[in-house]
This record gives structure tokens, C-alpha cells and sequence, in this order.
């Protein structure tokens, strides 16, 4: 009588080839959730920049004011174990514009020195220049700075206008 059905051994070349099917769908699953992750911060990032551009570019390029630098402020601090930013428009009663999080790499511990950021202004005037401001926002991995300028028009006029 002959029997039917599988040997052990090749249930175990079954089951090998299997566990190593799941595994690879499992590192697949792994490595598109982190790569979703990772894109998902770096459209936040981008969204803060261009909210800010977008808010921060006018007011200095329209502004009247002889300070115009003066207007806008970043503060951080500690909140729910994460480093909390917020941008503040002073000449407005000091109303936050946006919040955003400050990110550190795993191996950069965040402390208090990391998060601290005294009341400072986001904009300021270029050296040497009376119409250039450089915006700088610690939005970057690490609390780096991604700065991008703003020129005020009116300054810049008179600039123009002084020379001639």
C-alpha cells in the first residue's frame, strides 16, 4: 500500500520558505512605515516653512515700521517630553502665528539646553544691509535652522533713493 502526503523534510523546506516569505513581508511593512513616518515629518517641516514665508516675506517686504525686525518672535520650551516652538507676532498682542517641534536624533538626549530658546526675534536685518532680513527658523533635524531672507521695499527705496 503506498501512503500519501508529505515527508518531513519537505514540510520543513515548506515551512523554511514560508518564515522566510513573512519575514521579508515583515521587513517590507517595517521599512515602508518608517519611510512614511519620515516623509510625513519632513511635509510638516516644509508646511511650517512656507506658512512662515508666507506670513513673515509680506510683513517685512510691506512694513512701514523703522524696526519691522522687531515684530516677530520664537520662543521654545519643554511640553509632553517634546520641545515645543511657537512664532509670535508682537505687534498683534503677541499672538502665536504657529507651533512646531523642535526634532533630536535619538542619540541627542533632549534637555533643557536642547529646547530653551529665550524670546528671540525670527527676523534680523543682514549686516550691513538696511533692507535685507534673514529669517531663521530651528525647524530642521536637530533644532538646525532653515533660513531663507526677505528684503523690505520701502527700505530698500530709500536705499535706491538716497543715492541718487
Amino acid at each position: 500500500m503506498k501512503q500519501r502526503g508529505f515527508t518531513l523534510v519537505e514540510l520543513m523546506v515548506a515551512m523554511i520558505i514560508g518564515t522566510i516569505i513573512v519575514l521579508g513581508s515583515g521587513q517590507l511593512f517595517l521599512s515602508t512605515f518608517s519611510t512614511f513616518n519620515k516623509v510625513d515629518e519632513i511635509s510638516r517641516q516644509q508646511e511650517a516653512v512656507v506658512f512662515i514665508a508666507q506670513v513673515l516675506g509680506p510683513a517685512l517686504r510691506q512694513s512701514q515700521d523703522i524696526l519691522p525686525d522687531k515684530r516677530f518672535e520664537l520662543s521654545c520650551q519643554i511640553a509632553s517630553e517634546r520641545c515645543v516652538c511657537a512664532v509670535r507676532d508682537m505687534q498683534e498682542g503677541n499672538q502665536p502665528l504657529m507651533n512646531f517641534y523642535k526634532q533630536f536624533d535619538e542619540e541627542q538626549a533632549l534637555d533643557g539646553g536642547n529646547c530653551s530658546e529665550e524670546r528671540e526675534n525670527i527676523a534680523t536685518l543682514v549686516s550691513g544691509s538696511k533692507h535685507l532680513y534673514q529669517i531663521s527658523l530651528p525647524i530642521a533635524q536637530n533644532g538646525q535652522p532653515v533660513v531663507f531672507h526677505a528684503t523690505n521695499r520701502q527700505a530698500l527705496l530709500n536705499v535706491v533713493n538716497s543715492r541718487e
